[in-house]
């Protein structure tokens, strides 16, 4: 799945902004246990179409994320690292491919629950 092309593609873009940050990822290639936390000094992952990884600072600087939210920014980690940094890109270790046989629907909210 290429989000860049078709019609789909624009139904996911909006369906996404409509309702929160989820993301589709092949299941085959998210080694679990999947963590939720906030970002760390060094984690590093390689963005579906980057021509390799990059530090998530870098990553949140260059989409212009300001400063005082970057600090805020959370991470979805497999056992091997970072696999999705919220509100940006999957991570292209399992991102949908032709190959993909399993697809696992990952969605992130805010808890109603103000002790959480």
């Amino acid at each position: 799945v290429q989000e860049r092309r078709g019609p789909i593609a624009a139904l996911i873009r909006e369906a996404r902004a409509a309702v929160g940050h989820w993301e589709y990822m092949d299941r085959d290639c998210v080694v679990p246990p999947l963590v939720l936390r906030g970002r760390r000094a060094g984690d590093r992952y390689q963005p579906v179409g980057a021509p390799g990884s990059k530090a998530l600072a870098d990553v949140l600087a260059d989409a212009k994320v300001p400063v005082g939210e970057r600090g805020r920014a959370a991470v979805l980690c497999d056992r091997d690292g970072p696999i999705w940094l919220i509100g940006q890109r999957l991570g292209e270790r399992v991102k949908l491919t032709p190959a993909t046989r399993t697809v696992l629907r990952v969605e992130v909210r805010e808890s109603d629950d103000p002790a959480r």
